[in-house]
């Protein structure tokens, strides 16, 4: 079972998109178990929380796999 990702904070920031414009994003800052701070940046327009969140508890389920090739 994946540990628990755990969000610390939300950063709006900006980044670069298509053809190097300058676009508004959310970097999320969060923690999977007692591991990390991670962050993951996802563009503020559009942005969906549920994706978002997927995209973590993947990110989560990776670790988990990588720690278990020990």
């Amino acid at each position: 079972m994946p540990q628990t990702v755990t969000i610390n904070r939300i950063i709006e920031t900006v980044g670069r998109g298509e053809g190097n414009r300058i676009i508004p994003m959310l970097r999320v800052e969060f923690m999977v178990g007692q591991h990390g701070p991670f962050s993951q940046e996802f563009p503020r327009e559009g942005f969906d929380a549920r994706a978002a969140r997927t995209k973590l508890e993947e990110f989560a389920r990776q670790l988990e796999q990588l720690s278990q090739g020990r």
